[in-house]
Formats: C-alpha cells, structure tokens, sequence
C-alpha cells in the first residue's frame, strides 16, 4: 500500500499543480482547500495513506506506546485544547511570535499528556462511571 500512497502522491501533485483549479481569494487570503481541485483531492487522500504506511511499518516503536494515553482519550484532547486556545490563548497571548508559539505548543501538548495519562488511571478506578462522562474522557 506504501508505494501505491507514494504514486498517489506524485500523481495528486503533478495534477494540483498543472491544474490547480478556481481560487478564491478572501479577506487578503487565498482559499487553498475549496473549491476542492481533484489534484488536491488525490494528493490529501495520498498522504493520509502514507501516514497509515508509515505507522503501520513503525507499530512496534516504542514511541507510539508513549503517546497511546493521547489516543485513549482524543474526545477530551479535542475538547481542552479547543477550549484552552479559545478561552486562553486568543484573549491573552495572540498574536505571538514563532518561538513564543513553540513554548506554547511544548506546553500545551505537556499539559494534554499529564492529564491524558492522569485520565487512564482515573479510567481504571471508577468503572462504572455515567456513560457521557465515559464518553468524554475515553
């Protein structure tokens, strides 16, 4: 499938840039992903692909055991992630700098891996916890 995803990609390539399609251009900003130009299309499918490759060929690193807690418990990422950027750092911190953002980023991401591996054990001692909170936290 790697080398399939690999082609897939040249070829999305070569097609987003000989045709790339109808640009909008808005607020000062050009629209890149819609319209969606086929070439875009196999070229986004294509590196979805080689990610799976890729994880699939590096599954028994030990990396992705370290990250796994991120993985058990994505609905509650995505959730205090959302909420951290719109409640904290776009009231208080933007606009930043490139190497402010990476502090922020280490941190966050920091953050997000304590409370996902602390969710695991809370996960482990109350089963029996009400469905949508189970829900929520993995």
């Amino acid at each position: 499938i790697s080398l399939s995803a690999i082609f897939v990609f040249g070829v999305g390539l070569v097609i987003m840039n000989a045709f790339p399609g109808v640009q909008y251009i808005r607020a000062g900003y050009q629209e890149l992903f819609y319209p969606v130009a086929p070439g875009f299309l196999l070229w986004s499918l294509a590196m979805v692909f080689c990610v799976i490759a890729m994880v699939d060929a590096t599954v028994r690193l030990t990396l992705w055991r370290l990250v796994q807690p991120l993985g058990e418990a994505s609905l509650f990422v995505y959730l205090a992630h959302s909420l951290i950027i719109g409640k904290i750092y776009v009231p208080f911190f933007s606009p930043m700098t490139n190497q402010d953002y990476l502090v922020f980023f280490a941190a966050l991401f920091g953050a997000m891996f304590l409370a996902t591996s602390w969710l695991r054990g809370v996960r482990k001692t109350y089963r029996n916890m009400p469905a949508k909170l189970r829900w929520i936290l993995g």
